[in-house]
């Protein structure tokens, strides 16, 4: 059994929420600072649970997200800058390894002469990805790209 961790308990989480619920292999755990909005969307569906939650309780944040297979986050654009701080507990935060280090990567390849490109130019050409890719790997972050069926 999966379990899901939907952060927000708002307007849009209903759906999401219902639809989750009706699946064999989920359990779905509605976090919210507002538990009484969590508690109406799981109802007393035996797979789903309301939570307590500020999603600024670092601490508390975490070990929801290092319990969970999946995470929804569904809170207001202006609590998403708390989860740049998850990464490498102790280390780089998520932001730092996945935009800092590639604009890094790219900055040192232009100066190298090794992109040509000039002008505005989003990674989606091989001379760009493939080596940005590459150096991302000495460093432990592998992009896999792969499809799953949703639940």
């Amino acid at each position: 059994m999966k379990k899901i961790l939907v952060l927000g308990a708002g307007f849009v989480a209903g759906p999401l929420v219902r639809y989750f619920l009706e699946r064999p292999s989920a359990e779905v755990i509605v976090a919210d600072i507002e538990v009484e909005k969590a508690k109406i969307l799981v109802g007393v569906h035996p797979k789903g649970k309301a939570l307590a939650l500020n999603v600024r309780d670092e601490e508390a944040l975490k070990t929801e997200i290092a319990e969970s297979d999946i995470v929804i986050s569904l809170v207001p654009h202006m609590f998403h800058p708390v989860f740049v701080n998850f990464g490498i507990p102790g280390g780089d935060s998520s932001m730092a390894r996945l935009v800092g280090l590639p604009a890094a990567a790219g900055t040192r390849l232009i100066l190298e002469g090794k992109i040509r490109r000039t002008g505005v130019s989003i990674p989606v050409h091989p001379e760009i990805y493939g080596p940005i890719l590459e150096e991302l790997e000495e460093h432990g972050i592998i992009f896999e790209e792969k499809m799953d069926a949703v639940l």
